[in-house]
């Protein structure tokens, strides 16, 4: 197998759903459940306003929410960090199966120290089928870095 081959594999291999108890202490029951699934690779940076959309960008593979039980809400989560001069960074939720963004902007931040930041709730706009998601990320000012860590969709059960 060759290298490359091998590195994709393993980083499909890598694309990581846990579980976490994120409510209260309490009962047997008496806290949310939330699932996250991580995008891979955790961090990409870019200067370029049109953004950058290809081999290395954060990839799910085959999601579906389907999948997922009694969920109804999904949120887009990272860390924002910008290289300053006012710029933004921008980020973008792409249905690689089709072709199609699913929304532009979803996170819209100016964050020079990394700061965390979410969408709002995706989950009427998610295709009702399996597709391989990516992220995209662009600057509001050209050749200013931004970049994102930890890319995640966060589901909750109702």
């Amino acid at each position: 197998m060759r290298n490359a081959q091998f590195i994709s594999l393993l980083l499909i291999a890598q694309a990581v759903i846990s579980c976490s108890d994120t409510g209260p202490q309490g009962p047997p029951g008496a806290s949310d459940k939330q699932t996250r699934v991580y995008f891979l690779p955790q961090y990409v940076s870019t200067l370029d306003s049109a953004g950058y959309l290809g081999f290395g960008s954060p990839k799910v593979p085959k999601f579906d929410k389907s999948y997922f039980v009694n969920v109804d809400s999904i949120i887009l989560v990272c860390d924002v960090q910008t290289g300053g001069n006012n710029a933004r960074c921008l980020v973008d939720l792409y249905n690689g199966t089709d072709s199609v963004f699913i929304a532009t902007g979803l996170i819209d931040k100016e964050c020079v120290n990394a700061c965390s930041a979410e969408s709002g709730n995706l989950y009427s706009i998610l295709p009702n089928k399996e597709v391989d998601l990516y992220v995209r990320i662009r600057t509001s000012v050209h050749n200013t870095n931004v970049g994102i860590i930890n890319p995640q969709l966060v589901m909750y059960r109702r």
